[in-house]
């Protein structure tokens, strides 16, 4: 294994050089621009209301309807959302760009303030918001991409494939399209050429490119890639299911423990069980991921938390005048309820917090790793539908395994699940190509535990062929740990 060159200041989003294949047959499907709309129906100050975006007709009809905007000055406005002081605040910048405030209460009835710097490059036809808790999303006509920090890109098509690349523009894998024939019948395929892993939270590269391959299959009516894992020996699979022959001491050399991103209810200082190390090790290996660190003194966020303050005390001048008081007042909202929330501000994604993980959510990884590992040694691998059609399907945790921007799905405000953030299905999907899902456990600066957020079915599955590879990787690890008894005592 090869360690990866050491990332440089990130740069601009791009899409890869040598980026994913066209669909066979045609060229790369190309969408116009979608620009971001301000949250909550908020307008730019002196400019007519930019259209909604399309949403399924089921996620829109229970969206809450934001309230009117109200100009502060020339350059703000003031949007009250609920009566709670929700508010979203927009202001318009000398460059162009605009500077966003949402203030919101989470489910647990806390206050959560958040913001963005929004550009617009209208040569490329590209948006990028730039988020105060340190991730950056790009919409372009032919992708999406998200990035934290200096961490790695990851690039949404709209052919349907994915990439990602680091920061100094080394591949971390492409994806193109093939078929394969099954059964006698060509089956439509993605392959995955992956350059680079994670261990314990840092990159590697393979010796050479691995290739991984998912099959097409529909899910309510949308097509979706399911990856299919080449099975391995019967014996490969025995240990799991016995007591380790040592058991694994949680000490500060032993490379194969749970890592320090996160914070289990209950500690344990050695592990008997396979199963139990394995599932601990699902949750901290996807956080570990995921903790790319924000710096604070960046220059593009110190001057991110300066416009922000600027809005804030916009906000604040605006609701001592009365006029703008009556006539919050007048749309059912609170004005000292807005003075009072908009001194919050929001945290940026912490690299050094551990997530907190209850032990009811451990214990249910726990189970699924165990179903996980029964599954791979049968050769069969679930797809969205079969969690939803199950017994079990509230319950079920879906663990992210890259950074995904999704939306509220009361509000359609943006957030982020990074990679080892939990969700669960809150109802089975509807045929709208989105599911409606509850964030159980996540870090700082992701979707806050308990808020819902809509999905897409692709993503969904994504994080599904995730979990499942997984799995895979530790249990090779701890395979190759078997072997060699000192692994195992340090």
């Amino acid at each position: 294994m090869q360690p990866v060159a050491p990332l440089q200041q990130a740069r601009p989003f791009a899409p890869p050089s040598q980026g994913p294949l066209a669909q066979p047959g045609g060229p790369m499907a190309v969408k116009p621009p979608q620009a971001f709309a301000p949250p909550g129906g908020v307008q730019a100050p002196g400019t007519a209301a930019p259209p909604a975006p399309a949403q399924p007709a089921a996620a829109a009809s229970q969206r809450q309807p934001p309230g009117r905007a109200l100009a502060l000055n020339g350059n703000t406005t003031l949007t009250p959302r609920g009566a709670r002081g929700g508010f979203a605040a927009n202001q318009q910048n000398p460059d162009g760009s605009r500077t966003v405030m949402v203030n919101r209460t989470t489910p647990t009835g806390a206050p959560l303030v958040s913001g963005f710097r929004q550009t617009e490059d209208r040569r490329n036809a590209t948006v990028s918001r730039l988020y105060s808790q340190g991730y950056r999303v790009t919409q372009a006509p032919d992708y999406s991409a998200r990035r934290i920090g200096a961490g790695a890109s990851f690039f949404n098509y709209t052919n349907g494939l994915r990439a990602a690349t680091f920061a100094n523009g080394q591949p971390f894998y492409r994806e193109k399209y093939g078929t394969q024939r099954l059964g006698g019948a060509p089956v439509r395929i993605i392959e995955r050429t992956v350059y680079a892993d994670y261990f314990r939270g840092a990159p590697y590269f393979y010796r050479a490119p691995v290739v991984r391959t998912y099959y097409e299959e529909p899910v309510y009516g949308i097509p979706v890639y399911v990856w299919r894992p080449r099975l391995f020996e019967r014996v490969f699979y025995s240990i799991f299911w016995r007591p380790l022959a040592v058991p694994v001491v949680i000490a500060p050399a032993c490379v194969y423990c749970p890592g320090r991103v996160v914070s289990f209810a209950s500690p344990v200082e050695s592990y008997a069980d396979p199963i139990d190390l394995m599932g601990d090790l699902q949750i901290s290996s996807a956080f570990a991921e995921g903790a790319v660190p924000v710096p604070a003194d960046a220059p593009e966020m110190a001057s991110l938390r300066g416009e922000l303050g600027e809005v804030q005390q916009q906000v604040q001048q605006g609701l001592a005048d009365n006029t703008v008081r009556s006539q919050l007042a007048a749309q059912g909202a609170d004005p000292d309820a807005i003075k009072a929330a908009a001194v919050n501000t929001s945290q940026a994604i912490d690299a050094m917090t551990p997530v907190q993980v209850p032990e009811e959510v451990r214990q249910e990884i726990r189970q699924q790793v165990r179903l996980a590992i029964a599954q791979h040694e049968n050769g069969h691998m679930p797809t969205v539908a079969d969690i939803a059609n199950s017994g079990y399907m509230r319950i079920y945790l879906f663990q992210a395994s890259a950074p995904l921007t999704v939306r509220d799905a009361d509000t359609g405000d943006e957030c982020l699940l990074n990679s080892g953030d939990l969700i669960r299905l809150a109802a089975p999907p509807n045929g709208t190509g989105v599911a409606r899902t509850v964030v159980v456990t996540s870090r700082v600066g992701s979707c806050v535990p308990k808020q819902q957020v809509e999905v897409p079915l692709p993503d969904l599955q994504d994080m599904l062929n995730g979990f499942y590879l997984r799995v895979e990787d530790n249990m090779k690890r701890v395979q190759a740990c078997t072997r060699r008894p000192d692994c195992l005592r340090t």
